[in-house]
């Protein structure tokens, strides 16, 4: 018989008919492109005790793309060389035409950093930073492109597609890579590194933490729009004792997109492994459940070299800290040993740890269903772990793709997911994959795997 594992990525837990959390475009919405001047003040007051001047001894509300950064500027480059090499046509052309042209005109080597003379250094600089206006401060995301899309393969770059047509929008080439890890050295000497690259990514940590803590906390009857931010962070300990024991499951567990009530009546017994940060996993499948990036009840303290669980416990309003969850950059740094733990965790349940002989005779067939979660470079340390699973003969992946248009095609689904994981796809039906396209409704889904399970 085989053992199943479910893997559950962002996907599982956006829109409305599940737990109304930020799918994966909303999420780097939230966390990068708005500058929260609101949170940036409650946390000067958060943190004013907290302040000390053998740690960090001053608050700056610094955001991580300011207007004139080299980090921005580096980012609107990187999007118009994306542009260009592409080779498709812009929908929104006249908001970005200046800054494509230029890099159009001005770099030879569309593949290089910029390089650029003193004066086109300084023309290059002012358009990017026209972009940054509209960018940050004006652009709206399309409805669409924040609707149930987590669990979306990468597309190749240079050959973007949308809906079966060359994606257009400026947007949809802008890449964050780097933005980050850059200045996570700063955590562990912020007066040594600089506060500003400190306090760009506390801050950050903290966007993230609040973009999934709102939707969840909503039905609380502490919670309120105006006073969000100063509350949580006043009764910080108990909000996350709320959100992980007094969570009201009933409004959820009838939801159509409720995937982990149905996982929970059709494979009780299952391992699940998840990237997501919420309480949920932890609720529907407990001991079984192995969180990868970490929990929204875990918090860094950094000046004591380790990462605590807070929920229910008291904490000293002098002590240093802030979230611990693993966001969305390429290189995710290795700060305490649970991390270590959940991902042996892991290991186990998909029959790796014994593997690295070579022989996989002696194996149990697993099968591994992912549902929610993009295989994209972002997550390269779990696509490794993934690739090395599907090659043992004795493994396989189903992975759900949401099609709510019934227009996805499964052999260019599974052609990019062997992509992502560096496989071979001149012969996809060969490497252990298989693609179950459905319509977001749990019970149905999870019918649908039992059936190709048997």
């Amino acid at each position: 018989m085989s053992k199943i594992c479910f893997f559950f990525g962002a996907g599982a837990e956006c829109g409305s008919n599940s737990f109304g959390l930020p799918s994966g475009s909303a999420y780097t919405i939230d966390t990068m492109r708005k500058k929260s001047e609101d949170l940036y003040k409650e946390l000067n007051n958060f943190y004013r005790k907290r302040l000390s001047s053998e740690y960090v001894d001053k608050y700056r509300g610094a955001f991580l793309f300011e207007e004139g950064s080299h980090t921005f500027r580096e980012i609107i480059f990187r999007a118009a060389k994306n542009y260009i090499t592409s080779g498709k046509s812009i929908e929104d052309y006249s908001t970005y035409s200046d800054i494509i042209e230029f890099v159009e005109t001005n770099v030879s080597n569309k593949k290089d950093d910029i390089k650029l003379n003193k004066e086109q250094r300084e023309r290059f600089n002012t358009l990017a930073d026209s972009t940054y206006k509209y960018l940050i401060k004006e652009w709206k995301p399309s409805q669409d492109s924040m609707d149930n899309k987590a669990d979306e393969p990468p597309q190749e770059k240079g050959n973007n597609q949308k809906n079966g047509e060359p994606m257009g929008k400026f947007e949809d080439y802008v890449e964050f890579y780097g933005a980050v890890e850059k200045d996570f050295s700063s955590i562990i000497d912020p007066k040594k590194i600089g506060l500003k690259q400190f306090w760009r990514v506390i801050n950050y940590f903290w966007s993230a933490f609040f973009s999934i803590l709102k939707p969840a906390s909503e039905h609380f009857s502490w919670y309120t729009e105006k006073d969000f931010y100063s509350y949580v962070l006043e009764h910080l300990s108990k909000v996350i004792y709320d959100l992980w024991n007094e969570f009201n499951y009933d409004l959820y567990d009838s939801k159509d997109g409720n995937y982990y009530k149905q996982v929970q009546n059709f494979f009780p017994n299952s391992t699940v492994i998840t990237t997501n940060y919420t309480p949920f996993v932890d609720h529907y499948f407990k001991e079984n459940a192995i969180y990868l990036g970490g929990r929204l009840s875990e918090f860094e303290f950094p000046t004591e070299l380790c990462v605590k669980d807070i929920k229910g416990t008291a904490v000293d309003d002098k002590v240093f800290l802030f979230p611990f969850i693993m966001t969305q950059a390429p290189i995710k740094p290795l700060v305490v040993s649970n991390q270590v733990r959940e991902y042996n965790k892991m290991l186990e349940a998909l029959n790796l740890g014994k593997q690295n002989s070579g022989d996989f005779s002696t194996s149990d067939e697993t099968i591994l269903v992912i549902i929610g979660y993009s295989i994209g470079d972002a997550d390269n340390h779990i696509n490794s772990i993934l690739r090395e699973f599907v090659c043992n003969p004795q493994s396989r992946i189903l992975y759900c793709k949401f099609d709510r248009d019934e227009k996805e095609n499964k052999k260019e689904t599974l052609e990019k997911i062997c992509k992502s994981l560096h496989l071979n796809n001149e012969n996809t039906e060969s490497n252990n994959i298989d693609v179950l396209l459905h319509n977001g409704n749990a019970k149905e889904l999870i019918q649908s795997i039992k059936n190709y399970i048997q």
